[in-house]
């Protein structure tokens, strides 16, 4: 689960042999970590009934100039093929610029 899946909360802790507890070790990487929650709480308008936090995320990946595939993780079929459902809506000229916006804000430009 990564942070854009939209799962995630300041809250959120992470097992002992966890990369992402990484995350948590600092003070400022706590920071970090609560600001680019911040960041996906923006985004949040690009999950809808048809589409996931996740899927979003990818669809993003894959409207980039060059990319022609992104390789997700998945733990299961069913995330496997809702991660390929990410194909089948991609994100609209609004959605990018929208996208485009909120990484200015954050700085993630």
């Amino acid at each position: 689960m990564g942070k854009l899946s939209g799962k995630m909360s300041p809250e959120t802790t992470f097992p002992e042999t966890d990369t992402r507890q990484r995350w948590a070790a600092t003070e400022e990487s706590r920071v970090k970590f609560r600001r680019d929650l911040e960041a996906v709480e923006r985004l949040r308008f690009l999950a809808a009934d048809d589409r996931t936090m996740a899927q979003a995320a990818l669809a993003f990946v894959l409207a980039q100039p060059g990319v022609t595939v992104a390789i997700p993780g998945a733990k299961n079929p069913a995330q496997a093929l809702a991660n390929a459902a990410a194909a089948e809506r991609p994100l609209t000229a609004d959605d990018r610029a929208r996208i485009d916006a909120v990484c200015r804000e954050f700085g993630l430009a």
